[in-house]
């Protein structure tokens, strides 16, 4: 099963260092937002290979965060997009924006977490 954001892949991948867990997480939320602007921007003006190409950006991005449920949205776009196939895309679109909402939410959550940790070890 997929799962929003996969912190058993993730961590080992960053060599469990929290710090560069927190870098890599805002790093995300701070572009992503954009990339999905583009895209939406892509598929009002029915633009096939920009869909395909923000969408296999987006796909990589949730990849290398381990959030899996956007990544699986994003490649499935990724595909619709390569097809030429609008209608397709503007269903999963949504779909993303809704796995994408889910995950920014979690992220937020677990950077203020690793922000309490933080705070934790110092005193």
């Amino acid at each position: 099963m997929d799962k929003i954001l996969n912190f058993e892949t993730l961590l080992p991948r960053l060599e469990n260092d929290e710090s560069l867990v927190k870098e890599i997480l805002l790093l995300y939320i701070d572009t992503t937002p954009g990339q999905i602007d583009t895209l939406k921007t892509a598929l009002e003006e029915k633009d096939s290979k920009t869909i395909q190409y923000e969408a296999h950006s987006i796909k990589g991005s949730a990849g290398n965060i381990s959030a899996e449920k956007v990544e699986k949205a994003a490649s499935l776009l990724e595909i619709t997009g390569k097809e030429d196939n609008i209608k397709g895309s503007e269903s999963l679109f949504s779909i993303l924006l809704g796995e994408y909402g889910e995950l920014e939410i979690l992220i937020k959550q677990k950077l203020n977490i690793i922000d309490i940790i933080s705070r934790v070890k110092v005193q």
